[in-house]
């Protein structure tokens, strides 16, 4: 609607001086073109790039005009800021430099979708069930994903400490790695039982191995598969928490 407005007023200018090429037919047809296809095309871009933004444009085209700008000078500082620092040796963010799933995927660290912070200090933080490159990083060639802000601005300032030669820890063999499963894939695992009668784990170590601690796991918020055993839990929190 607003689309066939601004075209209208447009096109009915006294003082307009270019080429009366954008008809009401004209204008219904770039509009019926955009709304048969916008949505593949917004996909593609989020799901590739990560790139798409949104302008309202209820307000004046100067207005618009000004906001594209200012996106513009935002990626432009963003890509230097990543040259420059590049250049210098040290980390770099890798967040909104448009790099592809592929690209990322291709070119990953030593410990693939894990945090090297967090597993510096014995913990794994999967970043990988995410697609955003918010946190995410790059050192000497190599792209490395961090749980959060403060684990990024860790990894910029002091990189070389978190991955090798001086990485305290290394990401354990894949086989050994807890991996998340929905409450079908593990239904579809049947006969595998599951652990301690399907009793939380976590719960039980945390109450101390206590009677009361003994808490059944729901398996409808997904289980753990660990060393070829399932396993259930009280809560996201705690099956989080056996991740780590």
């Amino acid at each position: 609607m607003e689309i066939m407005v601004r075209a209208t007023k447009d096109r009915l200018d006294p003082e307009r001086v270019f080429p009366k090429h954008d008809s009401s037919q004209i204008a219904t047809v770039k509009i019926n073109t955009y709304n048969q296809h916008i949505e593949e095309v917004r996909k593609w871009y989020r799901n590739e790039h990560m790139n798409y933004d949104i302008i309202k444009v209820e307000k004046s085209k100067w207005w618009v005009w000004n906001e594209a700008v200012e996106l513009a000078k935002k990626s432009v500082c963003t890509i230097q800021t990543y040259l420059e620092r590049v250049a210098d040796g040290k980390a770099a963010s890798v967040y909104d430099l448009c790099i592809t799933p592929s690209e990322f995927n291709a070119r990953l660290g030593d410990f693939s979708h894990y945090c090297p912070v967090r597993l510096a200090d014995g913990e794994l933080v999967n970043c990988g069930v995410s697609p955003s490159l918010l946190y995410a990083v790059e050192f000497r060639g190599f792209y490395y994903k961090c749980a959060g802000e403060k684990e990024r601005d860790m990894f910029l300032a002091e990189a070389e400490k978190y991955v090798p030669p001086l990485a305290p820890r290394r990401l354990p063999p894949a086989d050994l790695l807890p991996k998340r499963i929905t409450a079908e894939e593990a239904k579809s695992l049947f006969p595998m039982p599951l652990e301690i009668k399907g009793y939380c784990p976590v719960t039980f170590l945390d109450g101390k191995l206590r009677y009361e601690a003994i808490i059944p796991g729901n398996m409808e918020i997904g289980c753990v598969l660990y060393r070829n055993k399932l396993y259930a839990f009280e809560s996201e929190d705690k099956l989080l928490k056996f991740l780590r």
